[in-house]
């Protein structure tokens, strides 16, 4: 069974938990850095980590300090996500809907202050009648908060970039499904009825059950209408800052428009239902795998007739970058979404959370565990890298990890090279590979989280980069994919599979 490293992810909580209290300032500047914040929240809802320091009455709050970091713009950190998805498939989303995804992630973070300013408000509260005051506050910003989520989802779907914008969307819905786990759980204490706290738990259900269909009743949306309508009215008397209150007026707009007809109010939600998948499980899952067919294949550096397998590796490395940028920003969030509001956490979900991701190959190659049409199957890993073993001289010859107490396959064979051996501590693992590849594998350096590193081989028959560092990442195992015995002998091709440290099988 797949586990959570408890001290990684007690950390990381600890840093959002110090943010969210005004004590330190997260400093996020790289969307994958919020991949790996967005992941320990998301298993703390789950029940898969337990709560630990100063205990906080929202969990999206927490999560809010890395989607949406204060004192920076974060719709640069969700650009960059689509940037790296557009360079993949070749493919770029139009000005237009660009600008209309910025206004909403800009009423995201709006909120996300807001919110979280009365929900610190609520957990400092010195006596009942401040915390039911407070109660109140909070009860009426989550409900305006859920419209603006609600409202703002089918901008991250529109027709045509559903591929592109998966990364936006997701982020998006992790926020609406925290936001309604939240309500779930705490609910009562903030005042919610029982009738409320079950419709948020059925809206929580068919979001997250593959193959539900969105449907929407007369007395829901009403009550809803109402709801919204209220927090507006409180909201405006209690002096809430001008900027929240136009995203909730905004809100109610998108969702019930001019209308006062209810019949006449769900044809048009019905009309604006998305055309894919009304579950976000099988929504990202669908346009995922739309996203496998529109990878753009990279093109080889060097000619193939001297070069056998240069144009697979080439090819094969596209996909490769394209799956491990979807689990890290897309798959990983939809493995625990189910797990959020009290269900607990499955086999098979914990492997799809552990799942390796892979970088290359880096050279020449003719066939991997993937290709065009199937990525690669999840698996599970039961043990970690220990030592790393290489030798080389022009190039590199052999590589061998030691996984536990046990050596791993000896790729290729010594050609006359140094040997080098780089043994890792306890608490220290690989973070990042570089590699020099061409007519052969040139050059390895691996690199630890305590900054040591062995470099090898001299790059006689290679002179193209590149290089594996994904964020909250350890290396959990490296393929040479072929060898040449022959004068210039060694590696030519290389494979790197990397785990997320949340599910490390590193020592606590």
């Amino acid at each position: 069974m797949v586990k959570i490293n408890q001290k990684f992810a007690k950390e990381l909580i600890s840093k959002l938990i110090e943010a969210a209290n005004g004590a330190t300032k997260l400093n996020v500047h790289d969307p994958d850095e919020i991949a790996k914040y967005a992941l320990s929240t998301l298993a703390l809802l789950a029940g898969l980590i337990p709560e630990i320091g100063s205990t906080v009455s929202s969990v999206i709050t927490l999560a809010g300090q890395a989607f949406l970091p204060s004192g920076s713009e974060p719709e640069r950190l969700w650009n960059m996500l689509r940037e790296r998805i557009e360079e993949l498939i070749g493919s770029k989303i139009s000005d237009y809907h660009f600008k209309m995804m910025k206004a909403k992630i800009e009423g995201f973070q709006i909120n996300m202050n807001a919110f979280s300013k009365v929900c610190k408000e609520y957990d400092e509260a010195k006596n009942e009648n401040e915390k039911r005051k407070a109660a109140n506050t909070v009860k009426t910003s989550h409900i305006a908060f859920l419209f603006v989520i609600r409202g703002s989802i089918p901008e991250f779907q529109a027709k045509d970039y559903e591929v592109m914008t998966l990364p936006l969307f997701a982020l998006a819905a992790t926020m609406h499904l925290m936001l309604l786990a939240d309500g779930i759980k705490n609910g009562k204490d903030w005042g919610y009825s029982e009738t409320n706290i079950s419709g948020m738990r059925d809206e929580f259900k068919k979001l997250t059950s593959p193959g539900t269909v969105a449907k929407f009743d007369r007395q829901s949306l009403s009550d809803e209408r109402y709801a919204l309508q209220d927090a507006i009215k409180k909201g405006t008397e209690w002096g809430v800052p001008a900027k929240v209150l136009d995203t909730w007026h905004e809100a109610y707009s998108d969702r019930f428009g001019p209308k006062t007809n209810i019949d006449e109010i769900i044809r048009d939600i019905e009309a604006k239902v998305t055309h894919g998948p009304s579950d976000y499980v099988s929504y990202v899952w669908k346009y995922y795998e739309e996203g496998r067919k529109k990878v753009v294949p990279y093109k080889p550096h060097i000619n193939e007739p001297e070069n056998r397998g240069i144009t697979a590796g080439a090819r094969l490395r596209a996909y490769a970058d394209y799956d491990s940028r979807m689990a890290m920003t897309v798959l990983n969030y939809a493995a625990l979404w189910p797990f959020l509001a009290g269900e607990k956490i499955t086999e098979r979900g914990m492997m799809f959370l552990s799942r390796e991701i892979f970088y290359g190959p880096f050279g020449r190659c003719t066939t991997v565990d993937w290709n065009e049409s199937t990525p690669p199957k999840p698996s599970i890993c039961s043990s970690r890298i220990t030592s790393v073993y290489v030798i080389g001289g022009a190039d590199i010859e052999c590589t061998c990890m030691k996984y536990d107490n046990t050596w791993g396959h000896s790729y290729g064979k010594s050609c006359g090279g140094k040997p080098y051996q780089l043994d890792l501590e306890r608490d220290e693992y690989v973070k990042s590979v570089e590699t020099k590849y061409g007519h052969k594998l040139g050059c390895l350096k691996f690199v630890t989280n305590k900054d040591r590193f062995l470099k090898c081989g001299a790059s006689r028959h290679a002179d193209k980069g590149g290089s594996a560092a994904p964020v909250g990442y350890e290396l959990t195992s490296v393929y040479i994919t072929q060898f040449e015995s022959h004068e210039p002998g060694g590696c030519e091709g290389i494979v790197l599979g990397f785990r997320p440290l949340l599910t490390s099988v590193l020592q606590d």
